[in-house]
Parts: structure tokens; C-alpha cells; sequence
């Protein structure tokens, strides 16, 4: 691998980046391994997680482990001073120090313990991360201390939306019934009696609740989607037939572009009910996001040139995404040279985000017509997939057809995602007959 491959590969967390230094220790690439250390590389932290798992092997492999605690230290320490403490890096950080810690390092833990009593005047998800890794490095006394420094700092003013935020975490790491064996321990303790008496404050305050009826007709639609916009999805299920015809014919007649993208994120949900000549006419609009939203809407609508449609976007280099999305159930022989070609663009581009949505599209593909050509296109396209969620879709299907090949189950097995080392380690490999 040269050094930029590499490079990309850990970043992706990619299981080539672990067979090359296996293969080819190389006390050069300590520095980009301490890089990603240090800061996250996920393209989706808050889903994907840290991949301490993955960071830690590299990390021995690339000869860091020895120092690696002071660096992670020295690094998170430099992060809050900056004011930088809510981020994925910090996550990153404290997680890695806990899974040290986990591992029989007393010092990783020690710096856990150390940063509590500042990370407790402030509700996020730097705390929660926190209070996350010294349970579980701790156990009932890690538990002990969480509760007792958030008490104090509840005693001390400082303000929390959601306290029980810690019984969540203590659930789903000991189970139930040690919850409810906790607010006893605040029969000694002041600083956890207090921290129970705002946790009963909020569970006991008022809390509105906007359910969508089952049955939007027009008028309450418009209501609703000014009100909670974020739950279009939600809106155009609900939304009787009657609704969804007359914001068609509000479609049509609207020239706002604005507006047209509401309407259009609608009907990404819904089918159009009327003619799709007036999506196919907006997919020429100038403004970028109406043809966007235009070709999302036209994936629930028939009509003989939406093919041809996709096809040139896909050739003019532009909303390939949403054009490959259309090409669903639509794929023919040759196809998958040219969605092979604009992957490689992308690739060339350094536009991680825009490849992921797009190589992601080829599962659906593969799904809906099923064929050697989109599996091998699938297997070409694991390395440039940078979501590790997204690869294990990719795994798992070709798993299901029995499409896997030898070298990306190899490679699987020691990528970043453990719930992908865990799906090939455990499903043989079908052979095709």
C-alpha cells in the first residue's frame, strides 16, 4: 500500500490498513496512526461509534501502545482546554481510555476519574461518554461516583434537563434490577439523594406530547408541517388521499422554490398521485435542491423515460445519488460500468460524504435484480464505501447470495465495525454451486 492508501484505508477503518502493518510493521505510518487516535475518522460517529476495538490493534501494530495512554491524556486534557470538549475527538478520546482501562490500565481510569468533577457542570454527551467508560471500567463503584459528583453539582446550581440519562446507562450495562437498588444509596449519601430528587422532579413534570393523527385532511396538514416540519415523513403517511391530490395540484401551479421543496420532501414519502410529467419538468429547475427532491419523489412513480432520465444524470456527473436511487428494478446489462465509473469520480473527488449516499445505493440495486454483474460491483465497491454500517449491508447480502469473495471476507473480519467482524466470523461462507 502506498501511504496514501493506507492512509484512507484507516481512516475508512478498512481491515487492509490491519493486514499491512501485520505484514509490514513500518515505524513511518506512527504518526498517521496516532493521527487517527487522536481524532475521530468516522464519517458517522454518533452511529458507527469510535471503533476502539480496530484503533487499539492498529495501535500495537504500529508500535504506540507504550506511550499511547499519555497521549490520549495529553490530548484530551488539550481538547477541553480549548473549549473543544463536546465533540466526536473527545468521545473518541475518553472511549479509548476506558477500553485501556478495561484492559488493566490504571491510569487510562485514573484520567476518567480526574476529568468527572469538571465534565459534571455540564449536561452533554461528552459527560455521558464519560459516565459511560468509568462504569464500565469501575463497575458499582464507577456508578457510585458518577451519581455522587452529579449530585454535587446539582447541590452546587448547575441545571440537568435529563439526569436519568445515568439509569439508562446502568440498565443496559447491569441490568434493571441494580436500578432500582440505587436511590437506596442515597440513604447515606446526600449528594445522591440529591441527584434522585431531580431525577423524580423530571419524571414527574409535565411533558407535551404532539401525536399526528392518524387522519390529516388539507387544512391540518398545513398546520402540522409548519408546526413540526421534521416529521414530514410521518405527515405524508398520515395525510388522507384527498390532502396528498390537492398538494399535487399546489405542486404544479407553485413556481416558489422554497415551497417547491416542501412539497417535493412530501411527496419523498408519498407517491405523486397525479401525472409525473410535472416531477419530470422540475428535474430541470435551476435551483439544485428542487431537482433533487424531484428525483427522490419520481422513485414512487412509473413512466417509460425515468431510465433514460437517470442515466444522464449519471453521465453529466450530477445528482448521482438520487439518479442511481431511479435506476431501482430498472438496471440493465452494462450499467454497473458506469455507476463503477462515477464511484471512481467520486472516489477522485475526496467527496467521502457524497460516495457514501452513493455507493450505498447499490445494495438496493443488488436487491431488487439480483445478478453477478451488481455483486461483483458490490464486492469492487466495499473499499470505497467510508460508512462501516453501510459495508455490513454490503457483507450481509453477499453472504445471503453466497457472492462473498475469499479476499473481502478476509478483510471483513478485522474491519472497524465489530458487529461486521462478528457477522463473517460467525455465517459461513456460502459457496455458490
Amino acid at each position: 500500500m502506498t501511504p496514501l492508501s493506507f492512509k484512507t484505508a484507516l481512516h475508512r477503518g478498512l481491515g487492509r490498513a490491519l493486514i499491512h502493518l501485520q505484514a509490514q510493521p513500518d515505524t513511518s505510518l506512527q504518526g498517521v496512526v496516532l493521527e487517527a487516535l487522536l481524532h475521530s475518522t468516522r464519517i458517522d460517529h454518533q452511529c458507527e461509534g469510535s471503533g476502539t476495538t480496530y484503533l487499539l490493534e492498529a495501535a500495537r501494530l504500529a508500535g504506540l501502545r507504550a506511550q499511547l495512554t499519555l497521549h490520549l491524556e495529553a490530548e484530551v486534557r488539550d481538547q477541553i482546554s480549548a473549549g473543544h470538549r463536546d465533540t466526536r475527538d473527545t468521545e473518541q478520546l475518553v472511549d479509548l481510555l476506558r477500553a485501556l482501562g478495561e484492559e488493566g490500565d490504571e491510569r487510562a481510569t485514573l484520567v476518567l476519574e480526574q476529568l468527572l468533577p469538571d465534565a459534571v457542570q455540564c449536561e452533554d454527551s461528552f459527560l455521558e461518554a464519560l459516565t459511560h467508560g468509568l462504569m464500565r471500567a469501575r463497575g458499582e463503584a464507577g456508578i457510585r461516583l458518577v451519581l455522587q459528583n452529579i449530585g454535587g453539582a446539582l447541590e452546587a446550581g448547575v441545571d440537568y434537563d435529563h439526569p436519568d440519562f445515568v439509569l439508562w446507562q446502568v440498565e443496559r450495562l447491569f441490568g434493571p434490577e441494580l436500578v432500582q437498588d440505587l436511590p437506596q444509596w442515597g440513604e447515606d449519601d446526600p449528594r445522591i439523594a440529591r441527584y434522585f430528587k431531580r431525577v423524580g422532579e423530571v419524571q414527574h413534570a409535565p411533558r407535551q406530547t404532539l401525536d399526528v393523527p392518524e387522519s390529516l385532511e388539507y387544512d391540518a396538514l398545513l398546520e402540522w408541517m409548519g408546526r413540526e416540519p421534521r416529521r414530514m415523513g410521518r405527515l405524508a403517511i398520515n395525510a388522507t388521499d384527498e390532502a396528498a391530490h390537492r398538494f399535487a395540484q399546489d405542486l404544479i401551479g407553485e413556481n416558489e422554490p422554497t415551497r417547491l421543496q416542501t412539497l417535493l420532501k412530501f411527496f419523498d414519502h408519498r407517491a405523486f398521485p397525479l401525472s409525473a410529467e410535472p416531477l419530470l419538468a422540475l428535474t430541470g429547475h435551476p435551483d439544485p435542491e428542487v431537482v433533487d427532491l424531484a428525483l427522490g419523489a419520481l422513485r414512487h412513480v412509473e413512466h417509460p423515460d425515468i431510465r433514460s432520465l437517470a442515466l444522464t444524470f449519471l453521465q453529466a456527473r450530477t445528482h448521482v445519488t438520487a439518479a442511481a436511487r431511479l435506476l431501482r428494478g430498472k438496471v440493465q446489462v452494462g450499467d454497473e460500468l458506469l455507476l463503477n465509473q462515477v464511484m471512481m469520480d467520486l472516489e477522485e473527488s475526496g467527496d467521502d460524504p457524497e460516495l457514501h449516499r452513493f455507493v450505498d445505493v447499490f445494495v438496493g440495486l443488488a436487491e431488487a435484480q439480483p445478478s453477478a454483474a451488481l455483486y461483483t460491483l458490490l464486492a469492487r465497491s466495499f473499499e470505497h464505501q467510508p460508512c462501516s454500517l453501510c459495508r455490513e449491508d454490503m457483507v450481509r447480502l453477499l453472504l445471503e447470495a453466497g457472492a462473498l469473495p475469499e479476499w473481502l471476507e478476509a478483510e471483513a473480519r478485522l474491519d472497524v465495525n465489530d458487529d461486521l467482524r462478528e457477522l463473517v466470523n460467525q455465517d459461513p461462507v456460502v459457496t455458490p454451486q
